[in-house]
């Protein structure tokens, strides 16, 4: 029985009937009100408080942890320049940039579902009230929406997405153009858009209108604009410009990681302007706060290479070379140890650093490359052409291009490697006319000497560099003063390689002297032998070949001791020099390198048949330095020894250089009357300019290979075949180096195949000639098609000066030994004439295996990988070999384009 009559229950009124009601009632209305359907200040209020404290900063979180990720994940070599954005860094690599996917979908959840764009009710006369035109201009109202927007901007750029972040701030500077914080803000990721896709001018042209504008872009956003300034300021190179914004930005920095980097940064850009001092103390704050042992280690390099602590901080740079913990930093360590020794004039010291850096490098990174860089450019100064040939070449493909050296070696390389050659003969020739000009007893003192050098060599346990601690202490200490790892010993690297030595000897790779005692091979062309000189001194690969190393008529059998043997190597010599110093001159403007050729060739060599050139050259190289004494006297003795030369007469003058400026100006002048009228068909004219022109005095060395060419092709014209082969012939063996090779090889070659001439060239331009049509039928197509069951060959292209031959050479060998070991391939060398710098791949069997080939090439991990970016590896049958020689490269490539 309840424990309550009937009388005391609680009555269920009307009154709170009518309470429910209007509670339910009251909560419809604060939803319509609230709605986005509706613009007033209470649903604007309501909608960016959902906004702001709900899916926004749930987009925020998701941004800042994507962000700190992306950042913590990109690695940077500390030794080189660094970006003030590590987005630069992965756009410039082509990586993937960092993953924002959760801030993309919150950010574009809370646009989805919280904006406001229907416009709010207007009260009569509202025109006049600026607070309500201004209300009426907006686009967007809820006013949580532009932080949704501007971070949806900047995840589309972190995640590399270049083209819809421009997109979204262009929309959002239009969306917001009433509201100037917000436009702005979106104007100054636009300038970092522009600039980190190099589009330089567009950038500026972008802050430009910003402060026309008087836009007040630093007030709003001051971090953003002084990173936009600083990173455009760095992108052009006008590190002064950029330094403020930069302190600014790495002042304001909270992420430590990135505060670390943008203070060593900052430290680069102080050392690249000289305040050392300032440098020192970025470089310090920086290794103070680094959160990376590769950073904290970076910095306090840089410290040390610029402190000025003398011997003691040489010291301590020494001793972070033996700690394990910086094992794999060696090279930055010693490459730091290198710049202080060349800032204090220790040449020699820096030079074994150099070397040390190259040796102990685990990464080939940018410092290895550096190492290589610095050791070519004093190998260049010293006049050590070859070593800095191979130091250079193998720093090229790894510096970066913002690498204050790589502009310089890049142009460098090509000359060097024209110069490598002709070096090397000089270098061996004057050992080999020394040695063979000593007495008996003294030649034979020192080829004893070299036999000794050679035991000594086989006995060393240790040869030099062979080994990462050849220079370290004997003992290597790591944290808590214990032994390290068994390759930071060097004595116990020592003890075993010398079981090594024990059990198995000492066994020198032996393919380079095997090849070079094979019988030299013959130039397609002239059919000249082309064999080295041998070593006075045998190299490590000769060493290992056999007992003729250790007998004396290993080295007398390659001396010249007759007067017709050392009258044959002093011709070479004598051309090889000549050579040098038309490249020194010419391709490489070292000036005062080729005046001192010119003047050795002279003294030495007066029986050389271009003397009268050499002089010239040298009379002409000395008005291009600026030596006005000098040349005064080399015109002199030119007139006296040279009497009946044309020149003579000339040179003879009191004004001979306002003579020379005239017959240059009408040589020229010759030259393009010639060619216009040959490409008009006027034959008459043609020969006409040319005689007038064979009739000057002289006639410029850069014309020379041009009016030959000109000759030889109105030979042609005429139907003289015979005349026509044998000045081509002349071309080739007096310019064989010159850029229209490749085209009068092809000329010659189907001249000498018996091809019928027809018709007469017409090249296009004089610089660029196109593939005559004399030794062709007109109709005869560019290329041909396989015929049917044919398996053609396979042509690897490589940009010739980015590697060296023999690393592209032995990439194509171990790609074939390791991946088609059942397979019979050949690899040899394009000759020179065919104007491309690659090798060809024979011995298939089939098109499928072709096709496999190319496939297995082509993977990840494959061949063309391995090189550098440009490589080609193409299929190439035996009829196109040839006409590949006289046409582009690109017409081959469309050729092969447009077959099914």
């Amino acid at each position: 029985m309840s424990q309550c009559s009937p009388q005391e229950k609680k009555p269920t009124s009307l009154t709170a009937h009518l309470g429910s009601l209007s509670l339910l009632l009251g909560i419809l209305a604060f939803g319509s009100a609230c709605s986005r359907q509706a613009n007033t200040a209470a649903t604007r209020s309501w909608q960016a408080f959902t906004t702001r404290y709900n899916v926004l900063y749930n987009a925020r979180e998701a941004y800042e942890a994507s962000y700190r990720a992306f950042v913590e994940a990109t690695r940077e070599d500390y030794s080189e320049r660094l970006y003030l954005d590590p987005l630069a860094l992965r756009l410039e690599r082509g990586e993937k940039a960092g993953d924002f996917t959760r801030a993309i979908e919150k950010a574009e959840k809370a646009i989805r579902e919280h904006s406001i764009t229907r416009k709010p009710q207007k009260a009569p006369g509202w025109r006049r009230d600026p607070e309500a035109v201004r209300l009426e201009e907006k686009t967007e109202y809820n006013p949580a929406l532009s932080e949704a927007w501007l971070l949806l901007g900047s995840s589309y750029l972190y995640e590399g997405r270049l083209g819809e972040a421009r997109s979204t701030f262009e929309d959002i500077s239009r969306r917001y153009a009433t509201e100037p914080e917000v436009r702005e803000i979106a104007r100054l990721w636009l300038v970092r858009l522009a600039t980190l896709s190099g589009d330089y001018l567009e950038a500026e042209e972008e802050l430009r209108r910003l402060e026309e504008g008087g836009a007040t872009a630093e007030k709003h956003a001051p971090y953003l604009y002084h990173q936009a300034r600083a990173e455009l300021s760095l992108a052009r190179g006008r590190e002064a410009e950029a330094l403020p914004h930069l302190s600014f930005v790495a002042g304001r920095e909270k992420h430590p990681l990135l505060r670390s980097r943008l203070l060593f940064l900052l430290g680069q850009v102080e050392e690249a302007l000289g305040h050392r001092a300032e440098a020192e103390r970025a470089f310090a704050r920086a290794e103070r706060t680094a959160p990376l042992p590769p950073l904290e280690l970076a910095a306090h390099l840089r410290r040390l290479a610029l402190g000025t602590e003398g011997d003691r901080g040489s010291a301590r740079l020494r001793a972070l070379a033996t700690k394990r913990r910086y094992a794999p930093y060696q090279d930055e360590v010693y490459l730091a140890l290198a710049g202080r020794y060349l800032t204090e004039g220790l040449r020699a010291e820096a030079k074994q650093s150099l070397q040390l850096a190259v040796d102990s490098s685990q990464q080939k990174g940018h410092a290895w490359a550096t190492a290589w860089a610095e050791l070519g450019l004093m190998a260049l100064q010293e006049r050590r052409y070859p070593e800095a040939h191979d130091a250079l070449a193998l720093a090229l493909p790894v510096l970066s291009p913002k690498h204050p050296h790589y502009p310089r070696i890049k142009e460098l390389l090509p000359g060097l490697q024209l110069l490598r050659g002709e070096a090397l003969l000089v270098r061996r020739s004057d050992s080999l006319l020394h040695l063979a000009g000593l007495t008996e007893s003294a030649r034979l003192a020192h080829i004893d000497s070299l036999i000794d050098r050679v035991r000594s060599r086989r006995r060393s346990s240790l040869p030099e560099r062979n080994y990462r601690g050849a220079n370290l202490s004997t003992r290597t200490e790591t944290g808590g003063g214990k032994r390290g790892f068994y390759f930071d010993d060097p004595r116990q690297v020592a003890e075993g390689r010398q079981r090594f030595l024990n059990r198995w000897g000492d066994r020198p790779l032996t393919d380079d002297w095997n090849r070079a005692r094979r019988t030299p091979a013959l130039d397609p062309l002239t059919g000249q032998a082309n064999a080295p000189l041998p070593e006075a001194e045998p190299s490590s690969e000769e060493v290992g070949a056999g007992a003729d190393s250790l007998s004396r008529s290993f080295y007398l059998r390659a001396l010249p001791l007759t007067p017709e043997a050392k009258d044959s190597l002093s011709a070479r010599t004598a051309t090889a020099l000549y050579k040098m110093a038309g490249l020194l001159s010419e391709r490489l403007e070292l000036l005062s390198d080729a005046d001192l050729l010119y003047t050795r060739l002279i003294r030495d060599y007066p029986l050389f048949p271009e003397r009268e050139e050499a002089h010239y050259r040298h009379l002409l190289l000395a008005l291009r330095q600026g030596h006005q004494a000098k040349a005064e006297e080399l015109r002199r003795r030119y007139v006296r020894e040279f009497p009946s030369s044309p020149r003579a007469s000339l040179l003879g003058r009191a004004d001979y250089l306002t003579e020379l400026r005239q017959l240059d100006t009408l040589s020229g002048r010759l030259y393009d009357e010639a060619w216009i009228s040959y490409r008009a068909g006027e034959r008459e004219a043609v020969r006409s300019a040319l005689e007038r022109l064979h009739q000057l005095p002289m006639i410029p060395e850069d014309l020379r290979p041009k009016v030959l060419l000109l000759s030889a092709l109105s030979e042609a014209s005429a139907g003289r075949e015979a005349q026509l082969e044998r000045q081509l012939s002349a071309f080739v063996e007096q310019y064989p180096r010159e850029e229209l090779l490749p085209y009068v090889s092809s000329l010659l070659e189907g001249l000498r195949a018996g091809r019928e001439l027809k018709g007469w060239p017409r090249p296009s331009s004089p610089e660029e000639p196109s593939t005559m049509d004399s030794v062709t039928a007109p109709t005869a197509p560019l290329f041909l098609s396989a015929e049917d069951g044919e398996v053609p060959s396979l042509v690897l292209l490589y940009p010739e000066g980015e590697i060296q031959p023999h690393e592209v050479y032995f990439a194509l060998k171990s790609f074939g030994y390791s991946t088609f070991t059942q397979w019979v391939l050949s690899v040899e060398a394009l000759p020179p004439t065919s104007g491309l710098t690659g090798y060809l791949i024979r011995g298939f069997r089939s098109q499928g295996e072709v096709a496999t080939y190319r496939r297995r090439a082509e993977e990840k991990g494959g061949l063309l990988p391995l090189l550098p970016r440009g490589t080609l590896l193409l299929p190439l049958t035996e009829a196109n070999r040839s006409r590949l020689s006289g046409e582009t490269l690109e017409a081959y490539l469309s050729f092969l384009r447009a077959r099914p």
